[in-house]
């Protein structure tokens, strides 16, 4: 277990950062997940844990690739410098 947290422990803060954001909330959980609609039913907290699985594992797919893109651009900038 600790070698899994210590490889995404670096994203966790940037997925809070995400989904809390003023723009991104209503739109993710009001117009993609939709939590109300299944009140009544069932599988309510299945389905609440399933997506918020899926949020935090979309949030650490999209941290990593800024941080991909952020890293590539450095060393594209740093190599154009150097010369």
């Amino acid at each position: 277990m600790g070698q899994w947290a210590v490889r995404i422990s670096p994203y966790v803060l940037a997925v809070y950062l995400i989904h809390d954001n003023p723009l991104i909330r209503p739109l993710l959980w009001n117009g993609l997940v939709h939590p109300r609609t299944y009140i009544q039913q069932p599988f309510l907290i299945p389905y609440c844990i399933a997506s918020s699985i899926a949020v935090f594992v979309a949030g650490i797919g999209v941290e990593w690739l800024r941080a991909a893109v952020s890293d590539w651009l450095s060393a594209r900038i740093s190599s154009h410098r150097a010369r």
